[in-house]
């Protein structure tokens, strides 16, 4: 019988790294695709990127609009709410017998709890790392306590879901699914990269992502932006390449001291509200450094051979390779880690493409398990006291 296996995507950054399992599911003759977009994807001024989702050739089952207008925590709380009901609305027309999600995020935890209500087994992937300067770190826990089977990106990680009380035989180390690109897309040349994005590129350019830290003072985001920009003018020489911040709180306001910032500088920088996963990795091998604190600094450009300057606490405790510096967000040490980033010296640690995340594999390994997997019983969990691990 046809195994039906919803994938809920909320943000241009979950969809990329689900593309490929998206993809394995929609052409394999034993399951049936469900698509259910929600978050940022419908939502205009954050690039409307469902319509990337339509251009790659799937089809979306639900469109579930949940942005609330605001650009506090009390509009992400009531995104959240909305979120809980429309997609528990979504869910229960497609009664899927499986809903794969992804990471860390509020719309993510909607979906989960929108699940468990209507007693439909959840694949989680990402889970067991730990971000400690966000809140997600703990919509990413609880995530993995409402979750029936656990794909995580390290083995340090699936030991992590093991101690939290998951079931060891239903944990899967396979890495991260976000790599699994770099085996895939086709490679868009320098002068291509420029048509695409309309913007000419110097000898050195800069990839800059950067999101609200959702732990600790609201205007610390700004200052620490602020920093950042300060430091990005000390290399005039350099053309700069901006994606904007998510939809989180104090998000809005992020993206509108960066339109400014670019709009200053017309020359110089040029700003995007989602670059598509094609550009994006294009702008990883073309660029010369990403700088922000995005996770695609930790997870993807290690193995492209980019080199990462990630700021503040927002990816603090995740497993990282060698090409990562890490600094605070003062102007100062911004500008010594991007010199050091830019070094000869550091371009020798950067070349060696070392990652604790695999070697892009990830997506077939989980929709082979859950293809497979029995299904039967998974809503009874039992709790695996740490004794008997």
């Amino acid at each position: 019988m046809t195994r039906k296996i919803c994938v809920f995507t909320g943000t241009r950054a979950d969809y990329g790294h689900l593309y490929w399992i998206i993809k394995h599911i929609n052409d394999d003759p034993d399951l049936a695709l469900q698509l259910l977009v929600s978050g940022s994807h419908l939502e205009t001024e954050f690039g409307e990127t469902w319509t990337s989702i339509v251009e790659d050739g799937f089809i979306i089952d639900e469109k579930v609009k949940i942005i609330q207008s605001g650009d506090n925590a009390h509009s992400v709380a009531n995104s959240m709410g909305v979120g809980i009901n429309k997609i528990t609305e979504a869910l229960g027309r497609l009664n899927p017998q499986v809903i794969i999600i992804l990471g860390d995020r509020y719309e993510a935890l909607a979906a989960a709890l929108g699940a468990t209500l209507l007693n439909i087994p959840i694949a989680h992937i990402h889970g067991g790392e730990l971000t400690d300067g966000a809140m997600d770190n703990a919509f990413r826990h609880a995530i993995t306590k409402l979750a029936h089977i656990h794909f995580a990106a390290t083995e340090q990680y699936r030991q992590r879901i093991i101690q939290m009380g998951e079931q060891s035989n239903l944990v899967f180390d396979v890495g991260a699914p976000g790599l699994d690109h770099l085996n895939t897309l086709e490679s868009i040349d320098r002068n291509t990269f420029e048509s695409k994005i309309n913007f000419k590129l110097a000898k050195s350019n800069f990839l800059v992502t950067f999101h609200p830290v959702t732990l600790g003072k609201k205007s610390d985001n700004i200052k620490s932006l602020s920093n950042l920009m300060k430091a990005l003018d000390r290399f005039p020489e350099a053309n700069i390449l901006i994606t904007k911040s998510n939809v989180d709180s104090e998000g809005r306001k992020i993206n509108s001291t960066l339109e400014s910032y670019a709009k200053s500088q017309p020359n110089r920088v040029s700003i995007h509200a989602s670059l598509g996963q094609r550009l994006f990795y294009a702008a990883l091998n073309i660029m010369d450094v990403i700088i922000g604190n995005s996770s695609s600094g930790i997870i993807e450009a290690p193995v492209v051979g980019i080199p990462t300057v990630n700021i503040g606490t927002r990816q603090l405790s995740r497993m990282q390779a060698p090409s990562i510096i890490n600094c605070d967000d003062s102007v100062e040490e911004i500008t010594n880690a991007i010199q050091q980033s830019l070094s000869t010296e550091f371009k020798m640690i950067t070349n060696l493409r070392k990652s604790p995340y695999g070697v892009g594999n990830a997506s077939k390994k989980i929709v082979e398990t859950l293809k497979s997997i029995s299904i039967e019983g998974l809503l009874l969990k039992k709790f695996n006291d740490y004794e008997t691990i």
